[in-house]
């Protein structure tokens, strides 16, 4: 075979990988890759030496997707060509959503730790991955800010990385069900607009029924196991921290005993199996997010109100429980097809979310972009949950910028 034709296998072979990787997650095999491919495993190995080495040029080259987005997006600056701000930052999310949705199975991935046979370039975090293009956004936020048409008190650094970080969560949640209404253009109109028709302050949200009701309930918040065996506590500390680490699919009990220092045998008459260590796992997190959301819906208040408080239920999960909501949001990309057995999950809460939205709307009390209702919900109920660095970096401030994008809306609002 020729040198082109073996480059053109080899770049076969990496787009199938990259599909079962979308799929399947870490658990994938070279047997898995080797079968999609229609090839023995073995052959698999004449074009990449090991599949750590397949799993290098899937990031590398997600990576250079990555860069090129961003080289794009400073030429369609450059250029202009009469767009407006607006417009070419909403160009430039929408080819960052297009290039995760592209290289799932790579992003994927990069939410775990990586064998050690990947070396060090690719140790860093996914919050860093878009950061070539955020630069791109923040420039435009920035000439927004000095134009007039975006408010100055608005964080311009968070609120490009805000937007880049929701196509990452757009092109992964989305994968194989891109439509024709680009998400972007939503996402971006959560966060220059606001769903507020009638913003409030600051102190009458504190105030509200709504907020007191999400306080009340995050109070109480308890990691389960208080008074229960030392052993048990030990193995599920050990299991989270390992499923948050590596992944549920990729962490075995023999992972797990070993961590926690005890035989496989005594971790097996503790938990029964790793499906039932997992549910353990979430059970504290599922119950405490359940309660914060059922609070917040029964309260007395009005939609928008209700969706401030469900910010800061989000702000404080993160905080708390924030390697139960890694594994849960691992889960939904590694098992699209399967549900965790827990009281609380993603789908029910995109319904209230949607009810939410409908009878603010019905009410006159909310806006929301020009697109099919159950996508707006989805764009919304990823915008309540802040990155992981907004929230480490302070639960207030996020609070404030959630409430002053989501709700109020970064561009300066024309008087009635």
């Amino acid at each position: 075979m020729s040198a082109s034709g073996t480059d053109s296998r080899r770049e076969v072979v990496l787009d199938t990988a990259a599909a079962v990787f979308a799929r399947q997650g870490v658990r994938t095999s070279v047997k898995d890759i080797a079968d999609a491919c229609g090839i023995l495993p073995g052959s698999l190995y004449h074009h990449f030496e090991s599949k750590d080495a397949l799993v290098v040029e899937l990031i590398e080259r997600y990576h250079d997707e990555i860069d090129a987005v961003a080289a794009a997006a400073v030429e369609a600056v450059a250029e202009g060509h009469g767009r407006t701000t607006d417009d070419l930052i909403v160009e430039i999310a929408e080819s960052l959503a297009r290039c995760t949705r592209r290289n799932r199975g790579a992003l994927l991935l990069t939410l775990y730790e990586l064998p050690a046979t990947t070396g060090d370039r690719f140790r860093r975090p996914v919050a860093a991955q878009t950061e070539p293009v955020e630069r791109v956004v923040l420039d435009l936020v920035r000439r927004g800010q000095s134009e007039g048409t975006y408010r100055r008190d608005v964080d311009a650094h968070r609120l490009a990385t805000r937007l880049c970080r929701s196509m990452v969560s757009a092109g992964i949640r989305m994968y194989g069900e891109e439509g024709p209404v680009p998400v972007s253009p939503i996402s971006w109109g959560y966060l220059r607009d606001g769903v507020a028709v009638t913003p409030e302050s600051d102190p009458d949200l504190d105030r509200s029924p709504a907020v007191r009701a999400a306080c009340s309930v995050i109070g109480e918040w308890r990691k389960s196991g208080a008074d229960e065996d030392e052993r048990m506590s030990l193995v599920r500390a050990v299991a989270r921290a390992e499923f948050s680490r590596r992944g549920y699919q990729a962490t075995t009990i023999r992972d797990i005993a070993a961590a926690a220092g005890l035989s496989t045998a005594t971790v097996h008459r503790l938990i029964g199996s790793k499906d039932e260590l997992l549910h353990s796992v979430m059970q504290s997190f599922s119950t405490n997010a359940s309660a914060g959301w059922q609070a917040v819906l029964d309260a007395d208040s009005n939609a928008v109100e209700k969706l401030d408080a469900l910010m800061w239920v989000h702000i404080n999960l993160f905080e708390r429980f924030g390697d139960e909501f890694r594994i849960g949001l691992a889960w939904t990309l590694e098992a699209p097809g399967e549900v965790l057995r827990l009281e609380w999950s993603f789908q029910p809460r995109l319904e209230d979310l949607r009810a939410l939205l409908v009878g603010g709307i019905q009410a006159g009390e909310m806006r929301a972009p020009d697109a099919p209702v159950d996508l707006q919900s989805r764009c919304l109920l990823e915008a309540t949950w802040m990155p992981e660095e907004f929230v480490r970096a302070g639960a207030r401030e996020t609070h404030l910028f959630g409430r002053d994008t989501i709700l109020r809306g970064a561009a300066v609002r024309t008087p009635a």
